[in-house]
């Protein structure tokens, strides 16, 4: 009952509230991995992240095998910029499935949070030998290899994450800001172009993003994200 009325009052903005009837499902029931996920959905939301980690402590500690949430505690971890304790959570995550192409990713990203780009591109490198179909390792991939300054390879692997998703939109406006960084004006804008058609959302994105700030005086640039 608390629990279906924590779902109810989350759905409607209500978090605090939301909150306390999770809490009060687990107070009836320790176990209750629905309460425990309500309360770590609703601290998320109210940037509570020290309080979050703690109930995925306790979600994990009724299930410590089950990658899915180490992963999101190392996720979490990552977004708070702790990124030591991120890879000792990757660490976990690969001794509990060493052949997930998704952890090599997360690791990667990590690795890059921490400057330690060389051990970065070998993370990503595994990912994509174990699963060259994941359009999300390879434009990772892309990422390290554009702060190399690789930006040839970089687009290399920009270009397998777009065949593989074509309609989605953030691997064709990243490969838009390694042709920036190249310093290629029509294939950015073309990229770009492409990229708002699938997202308008990435206008907003452009008009911020450093990667592009060559491009802010550019009359066909403004237009296209105005």
């Amino acid at each position: 009952m608390y629990v279906d009325k924590g779902r109810t009052l989350f759905k409607v903005g209500r978090l605090e509230e939301a909150l306390k009837a999770f809490e009060t499902a687990s107070e009836i029931d320790p176990t209750n991995e629905e309460a425990i996920n309500g309360q770590i959905n609703v601290c998320l939301d109210l940037n509570r992240t020290n309080d979050a980690i703690q109930l995925v402590d306790k979600w994990i500690a009724l299930k410590p095998d089950d990658p899915a949430r180490w992963q999101l505690k190392g996720t979490i971890e990552a977004a708070v910029g702790r990124y030591a304790d991120a890879l000792k959570i990757s660490d976990k995550l690969i001794q509990i499935q060493p052949n997930e192409a998704r952890h090599y990713i997360s690791r990667g990203q990590v690795l890059m949070g921490l400057g330690r780009i060389d051990d970065a591109l070998k993370a990503l490198e595994k990912a994509t030998a174990l699963d060259p179909k994941s359009p999300d390792a390879w434009n990772t991939k892309a990422g390290v290899l554009a702060l190399m300054k690789k930006l040839d390879e970089a687009i290399a692997c920009c270009n397998k994450a777009v065949a593989l998703a074509p309609k989605q939109g953030y691997y064709v406006y990243n490969r838009a800001c390694v042709y920036a960084l190249r310093g290629d004006r029509s294939k950015t804008l073309a990229d770009l172009k492409k990229a708002v058609a699938l997202d308008p959302g990435f206008k907003a994105w452009a008009r911020k993003d450093q990667n592009l700030m060559e491009l802010y005086n550019d009359k066909e640039f403004k237009k296209l994200t105005e």
